[in-house]
């Protein structure tokens, strides 16, 4: 898909390859044979000098007609095997050697022909057949030769000396030539195969990768059109790949904010060249809404343009929608993903020559050898001009820097254009007689010159060229011998095209590696790592020790053959768990066709922290909301036992027994009433009277307090620096916090030890990770309990916040403790961390909001004197009877009149009949059908000043004081005392004695 045009071009298998030159073969030798029989006619007819003998010219006539109609049956029908044409070809190229040396000896051109069937053996086949048809080649020369040497002698004594030492020099010559060209062409053959090999390996890893990666990747063209939709961005989007591709992302899947979004992104991306990340929502098939947190990096060719754009995206909706619903919880695993982050590295292993100019210096190596040159050059064509790529030899005559920029227009080189046009090798023997040839002021040294077209797929790509600087320095054997090695070039510049294309496609894998916050390995068969990524690189000290580059054995404690097989209970990743560092991971493996894995791997360790923070909140919640209600329930209880038992302990003919029997009733039931107030302390719900607080003078007065009640063998003492440290605070809370951590450290060094209470003062700032999840940035009151006790059990540390939860033997605690101080901790805004080492002690910290100085204080109200009514009507609303009742008959001791409804709608009946009589409304707040905040709108829209006290067991917020401040004069909390009653109704009914 993401392939170009110009790659289509590009074999990618060996085998293609292959057939890809035997089709070049086929064709250049059908030409090359009509040229020679037309040739062979032409000097024959009209009787040239070197025209053969009639019987000689006969017999080459026929070769070249029988080869030509075989070579035209194996060119044109391509439905014959490949084997046999191949074996056809290099028989009539080993048959018309043959006849060539049979008729001239190695004066002819058989040998050539001879050596382009060793060349064309060692293509097709393999070294070892080349080197047994080299073998052969020899042999038929050496007798060939021998024959001619037997048939034609040239004196009466025999074979001249000369002669012999001639032919063996012209073995040798063809020998060596031959096991070059043997060894080169098998070289280059063998490289062209492992670039090959690695270029398909390549394709396979970024295909895994791209599809197993839990995080979204889409690519896309510069313009938005989408080119790659992996099984992640499927999943999430409800839409297939083939769906999307092709088409643009907005049309689908985004809101047109969210396109905006994007839009600007890619704008940003074409001008800056720089990732971008940003978070917008997609709308699946099915119309859900999912918010990515998207980065988005472009992929730059080397001319600066970008080619593609790469998009990895995370789903955050669930940590979004998790925070909304608890209010403070931190951007989560996105941030810690995005984190991530980064960045991945590839390493190719590719043969010697992959530079292209490092492929044409050693082509120029070559030709020096074959012919001897004084400069030469190889040109490429790029559209209608020739461009000098590499050349050697120019720098002696002065032209070294005049080739460094040479860019020739075809227009201005004839020679050149017919060649290209005839894709014929051409030989100027003296250019100052070559009407055709162009002199230039800085090439003017050059007498003689030969050119061989670059030929790949019958297009000339290029130009092999040599320069000389005296008249016939080249030959036309020299271009005929130049024109095989010049295929060789087109090979070789193939070749080295594709090794560079390999790159580009691993650096593309690495940017996309890169852009990935999972770790990813590739690993052999043998399980060494060959390719890893940065995320990867960071976790695999944590999880291996094995050396680098050797096999994997542990993988986080396991057998690496268990992780890179699929979880045996059916899920698709394993979980590592490791001690030392506290680390939980993890790792999918997916094999490759090439051989080998490759090992995704998933640092879960922080979002795992917080799914565990969440739980805990969530029990804590629904433990609290469950301990409101019961409290409530005991809040209607005890209120009607001590009203009842106040009334008791004022009559005045009980005796003193039974006097001491209430009073101890009374006594028990403050107790139950302060035990319900831990219980709401622990769910939030307790009412607070706020204060600032300076919190040093105040724990210095508790420190000194506290010196005089714990044993003498424990020490207490308050480290602290001089500062404000105030705090918006219920004084009575705080104070309960501070004993019930100190009773806690008292219980936990039963011999004794230091206690140590650390005040200091803290600064979170805007992005820093805080010390708790949920802290916002900004100023903290630090506080830190400290001992030397126990230490608290690991598997004890998650429960110690709930309560009713104790270690402590039956009678010696009730479990609330420590979740009455998470709750009034909570209450104000602040967070409860601990830290324990089991032999060692426990560390509290507890972390309040700082309060800026200049809020006013709440007032004590002022002790009154207990006075009775003056026969006021008091109509009391409470859906609990026995509570009911209880009201009642302390309002008539006091001298109240009172009028009882049982729910709000009873009250509303008896308010039409009786509202010239009733001076207040005393009303429960929760009732059945209609509460207390929604009868006093009801009875205000009869007779607006209308003025009532709300009594309630459930806690009254500060929000709900707000909401209720029209027409609510007081509010009374249950369990209540008969004083609190009495004194809320004397605040509220003045007596007038006008009246």
């Amino acid at each position: 898909m993401l392939e170009d045009k110009k790659n289509s071009i590009i074999p990618t298998t060996s085998s293609e390859w292959r057939l890809l030159v035997l089709n070049w073969v086929l064709k250049g030798m059908l030409v090359f044979w009509l040229l020679g029989l037309i040739w062979n006619l032409i000097s024959n007819y009209f009787g040239l000098p070197f025209a053969h003998t009639a019987p000689i010219t006969a017999v080459l006539i026929a070769v070249y007609l029988i080869s030509i109609a075989i070579l035209f049956l194996i060119t044109l029908n391509k439905n014959l095997r490949y084997t046999i044409r191949v074996n056809m070809l290099l028989f009539l190229l080993l048959v018309v050697g043959l006849v060539n040396l049979l008729l001239h000896g190695l004066m002819g051109a058989g040998s050539l022909y001879l050596l382009a069937f060793v060349a064309l053996v060692a293509i097709f086949y393999d070294l070892r057949r080349s080197t047994h048809a080299l073998i052969f080649s020899v042999v038929v020369i050496s007798l060939t030769v021998a024959w001619h040497m037997t048939m034609n002698p040239r004196s009466q004594n025999g074979i001249a000396v000369q002669d012999i030492i001639a032919t063996l020099n012209g073995g040798v010559i063809f020998i060596v030539s031959g096991a070059l060209i043997l060894f080169s062409i098998t070289y280059l053959i063998r490289s062209l195969e492992n670039s090959l090999t690695q270029a398909q390996k390549e394709r396979d890893l970024a295909t895994v990768i791209l599809e197993k990666s839990g995080t979204l990747v889409v690519l896309y063209e510069p313009d938005g059109k989408i080119l790659r939709f992996n099984q992640a961005s499927e999943i999430i989007s409800g839409y297939r790949s083939e769906e999307l591709v092709g088409g643009y992302i907005w049309d689908h899947l985004l809101t047109e904010e969210g396109t905006n979004l994007i839009k600007t992104a890619f704008t940003q991306l074409s001008t800056d060249l720089q990732p971008v990340s940003f978070e917008g929502y997609w709308v699946s098939k099915d119309g859900q809404r999912a918010l990515i947190a998207w980065h988005c990096a472009p992929l730059v060719n080397q001319s600066g343009q970008i080619e593609l754009i790469i998009s990895t995206g995370i789903d955050v909706t669930s940590f979004k929608e998790t925070e909304a619903d608890r209010g403070r919880l931190l951007e989560s695993e996105h941030e810690q993903r995005l984190l991530a982050e980064a960045l991945a590295e590839i390493t190719l292993s590719l043969t010697s020559y992959i530079r292209p100019e490092d492929v044409l210096d050693n082509i120029l190596l070559q030709a020096q050898r074959i012919v001897p040159f004084k400069a030469a050059n190889i040109a490429l064509i790029e559209g209608d001009t020739v461009r000098a790529a590499r050349w050697q030899g120019y720098e002696e005559f002065g032209n070294d820097e005049y080739l460094s920029n040479l860019v020739q227009p075809l227009s201005t080189l004839p020679l050149d254009r017919e060649m290209i046009a005839t894709r014929k090798p051409y030989v100027v023997r003296d250019t100052r007689h070559e009407s055709r040839w162009r002199l230039f002021e800085d090439t003017a040294w050059i007498r003689s010159h030969l050119c061989v077209p670059i030929i790949q797929q019958e297009e000339v790509i290029g130009l092999l060229r040599m320069d000389g600087d005296q008249p016939d320095e080249f030959s036309e054997d020299d271009a005929s011998q130049l024109q095989n090695l010049a295929n060789t070039v087109a090979i070789a510049l193939a070749n080295s095209q594709l090794i560079q294309e390999t790159r580009q496609k691993a650096r593309q894998v690495q940017r996309i590696l890169n852009t990935v916050h999972d770790g990813i390995l590739l690993l052999d068969d043998e399980y060494v790592v060959e390719l890893a990524n940065s995320a990867a690189m960071t976790f695999l000290p944590t999880l291996t020790d094995a050396p680098e580059n050797e096999p994997i054995k542990l993988f986080g404690g396991q057998p690496i053959r268990d992780i890179v097989m699929p979880p045996t209970d059916g899920s698709l990743w394993h979980e590592i768990n490791l001690k030392q560092p506290p680390m939980i991971f993890e790792a999918a493996a997916q094999p490759i066709e090439a051989g080998g894995w490759v090992l995704v791997i998933r640092d879960i360790t922080e979002s795992r922290k917080q799914q565990q923070y969440v739980q805990a909140q969530e029990r804590l919640a629904m433990v609290g909301q469950m301990a409101a209600g019961i409290a409530h329930d005991f809040n209607n209880i005890m209120t009607v036992i001590i009203l009842y038992t106040q009334m008791l302990l004022k009559a005045p003919d009980i005796s003193e027994t039974v006097f001491q029997r209430l009073n101890t009733v009374f006594d028990q039931s403050k107790l139950a009433s302060n035990l319900i107030s831990q219980i709401l302390d622990f769910s939030r719900q307790s009412d607070m009277k706020r204060r600032q607080i300076y919190m040093l003078p105040f724990l210095k007065e508790l420190t000194k307090m506290l010196q005089r009640t714990l044993p003498e063998n424990i020490d207490i003492h308050l480290d602290f620096d001089e500062g404000d440290y105030i705090i918006s605070a219920d004084l009575t809370r705080m104070q309960q916090v501070v004993m019930n951590l100190v009773v806690n450290a008292r219980d936990a060094m039963p011999k004794g030890g230091d206690l140590c209470l650390d005040l200091s003062q803290i600064t979170i700032n805007q992005g820093e990770t805080p010390p708790v999840p949920d802290m916002a940035a900004g100023e903290w009151v630090k506080l830190k309990v400290i001992d030397a006790g126990t230490g608290i059990p690991e598997e004890n540390i998650q429960h110690i916040f709930e309560p009713l939860f104790t270690t402590k033997e039956r009678g010696q605690g009730t479990g609330l403790g420590l979740a009455q101080v998470h709750g009034i901790v909570k209450q104000h805004d602040g967070f409860v961390d601990v830290d324990s080492v089991m032999g060692e002690g426990t560390t509290f910290t507890i972390y309040l909001p700082v309060q800026r100085m200049g809020d006013t204080a709440s007032a004590d109200s002022e002790q009154m004197e207990l006075v009775g009514g003056h026969g006021e009507k008091i109509l009391v609303v409470e859906d609990d009877e026995i509570t009911r009742k209880a009201i009642c008959a302390i309002l008539e001791t006091f001298n109240y009149e009172t009028m009882e409804a049982v729910d709000a709608n009873e009250a509303i009946r008896l308010f039409d009949f009786f509202s010239d009589e009733i001076s207040l409304v005393l009303s429960d707040m929760v009732m059945p059908g209609m509460n207390g905040d929604e009868l006093l709108t009801c009875l205000q829209e009869k007779q607006p000043d209308i003025e009532m006290i709300i009594i309630t067991g459930y806690p009254f917020a500060e929000r709900d004081k707000m909401t209720l401040s029209q027409g609510i004069v007081d509010w009374l909390q249950k369990p209540f005392e008969v004083e609190e009653l009495v004194k809320a109704l004397q605040l509220a009914l003045p007596f007038n004695e006008e009246s």
